[in-house]
């Protein structure tokens, strides 16, 4: 999931034949969604849209790599920096 696709996780599909959909648009809030989901049934009325809220799963790999990186069992000090003079 891209740094873009993570801020703005509600999206607008329209749904097509044989269970494929189109990704319309990308909005951070749901209420921004349902605006342009108003202008594109009055302009698309034999469209079929649905709003979708899209959240990465907990097995993404992203995750995995954010843990393996700031995991909680890394130190946050170098190991051979000492503080002196206090």
């Amino acid at each position: 999931m891209t740094y873009r696709e993570r801020i703005t996780p509600w999206m607008i599909v329209r749904l097509l034949p044989k269970m494929q959909r189109v990704v319309v648009g990308r909005f951070r809030r749901r209420v921004d969604a349902e605006g342009h989901l108003r202008f594109l049934r009055q302009h698309i009325p034999e469209g079929e849209f649905r709003i979708v809220f899209d959240c990465p799963s907990p097995e993404s790999d992203e995750l995995d790599e954010w843990d393996q990186r700031d995991g909680p069992n890394e130190p946050d000090l170098n190991p051979e920096i000492r503080l002196s003079g206090f």
